[in-house]
């Protein structure tokens, strides 16, 4: 009878409507989910070029990044430089 006690305490609340963010990446009522300083816009045209080039030198030459490794946020935005 405990373990049913323990169990019925200890079941997390359904989150509300109000948490849960929708398909557009921003939560009802209008607020974005992440603020805009937060965001961070993935490279295209020749910034995605140079970027995918210096993902090819890493892999072709076996290379581990402190960037890859510790998961940096601004891979994109360095790499896109080709640095």
């Amino acid at each position: 009878m405990r373990i049913q006690a323990f169990r019925k305490s200890a079941t997390l609340p359904s989150p509300t409507p109000a948490e849960v963010p929708n398909s557009r990446g921003s939560l009802p009522g209008g607020r974005p989910r992440l603020p805009e300083w937060l965001r961070v816009n993935l490279p295209a045209g020749n910034a995605q070029t140079t970027f995918n080039s210096t993902l090819d030198i890493v892999e072709d030459n076996r290379l581990h990044t402190v960037c890859e490794e510790a998961r940096c946020p601004n891979i994109h935005d360095c790499w896109a430089r080709g640095t």
